[in-house]
């Protein structure tokens, strides 16, 4: 009795596996920013499709202003929904004040 054949490997697309420049993945994340600032509580899905890329491309750039404190993502997966953070908390402008 034979064994069934072993699917063949692929390489990997090259161009795929390119690291983008840090210039192109912060302009994608500002682009990002200001459409969550123009359209907050969107999910990932429709900003994406309002920005001409996917989500798997936003991912780097929104984990980057998640930890700028720039954006906050609600709720959980796909169902996740982005707003943009005040640039001051409230203690700092009362402090000023």
């Amino acid at each position: 009795m034979e064994s069934a054949p072993e699917p063949q490997r692929t390489k990997p697309n090259a161009q795929r596996l390119q690291r983008r420049a840090p210039s192109e993945v912060a302009e994608l994340g500002e682009r990002f920013y200001s459409m969550v600032c123009q359209t907050p509580g969107e999910t990932m899905a429709v900003l994406a499709g309002k920005l001409g890329a996917t989500a798997q491309e936003l991912k780097v750039p929104v984990a980057q202003l998640k930890r700028a404190d720039r954006v906050r993502g609600v709720g959980q997966r796909s169902h996740m929904r982005y707003f943009p953070m005040a640039s001051e908390s409230k203690g700092e402008k009362e402090a000023e004040a």
